[in-house]
């Protein structure tokens, strides 16, 4: 999985405040590490993986709809 993809999608959501595109950055680095576990690694951690990416997405999503 490449990252351009979390990229994008911070891209369009840029919102007037910096502050909270900082945050979104955050959630995304929290995100970030753990992605390499979907090449090597256990069902588990996989699964483990793809629901923080989930969660990720779902906070970006809210943020952006908080506006």
């Amino acid at each position: 999985m490449s990252s351009s993809s979390y990229h994008n999608s911070e891209n369009e959501g840029a919102g007037p405040s910096k502050k909270k595109k900082i945050n979104i950055i955050k959630y995304l680095r929290k995100a970030g590490p753990k992605r390499s576990n979907l090449k090597s690694g256990s069902n588990r951690e996989k699964m483990n993986t793809l629901v923080c990416a989930v969660y990720a997405v779902k906070i970006f999503l809210l943020k952006l709809l908080a506006d």
